[in-house]
Formats: C-alpha cells, structure tokens, sequence
C-alpha cells in the first residue's frame, strides 16, 4: 500500500507547477504533451461520457467536449491555484456531486 501523505502530494503539485510553467514557454514541449497525454485522455474520458449516455445517466444533448474541459480545467485549477494538496481521490468527490446534479436548484414538486 502507498502512503500518500500531504507533503508528498504538496511536492506532486509543485513539480506539476513546474512542468506546466515549461510547458507555457516552449510550443514544441506543448504539443508533445497533448499528442501524448491530453489527447489520449480526453479520448478515454469520451468514451466513459458516451457510455453513460447510452446508459441514460448523462443528458444526450450534452456537448462533450465541452463538459470535458469543464472537468479538466476545474482539475487544473485546483492543482494551480489552490494552495491545499489535493489527491486525485478528494477533488473526484468533490466536482462529482456539481457534474451529475449541476448547479440548478431542484424544481420544487407541487
């Protein structure tokens, strides 16, 4: 089992930092890392949206490129401007409850 303690992930996050400020500032090591991280994610991320549409737990009309940059830049943004160390694990429960229910207030039953 690993030990995943807040130090360590502070460190993860800092390095992610690091590499996302390099990434900024040379074009060729930015498209190295979409061709060979981003892309490959967002295609395995697709075909988990597409499956719950087919299964009728995600609204079919929704635009999936679109809700995947929501989830990638709401992750992003807390590695980058959050200053709390968070695991993948904990911001996975905490977007979960926005993506599925969204942000409207239920409508009231009469």
């Amino acid at each position: 089992m690993v030990d995943i303690t807040a130090d360590t992930i502070q460190a993860n996050t800092d390095a992610f930092k690091k590499i996302l400020s390099g990434l900024m500032n040379s074009p060729t090591l930015m498209e190295v890392y979409k061709e060979q991280f981003i892309i490959p994610r967002r295609e395995a991320l697709k075909q988990i949206i597409e499956k719950g549409i087919k299964r009728g737990e995600i609204n079919d009309n929704i635009n999936i490129d679109h809700l995947i940059d929501i989830i990638g830049g709401s992750y992003f943004y807390s590695i980058i401007i959050n200053d709390e160390p968070i695991t993948t694990e904990v911001w996975v429960e905490r977007i979960k409850p926005i993506i599925l229910n969204g942000i409207a207030p239920e409508k009231r039953k009469n």
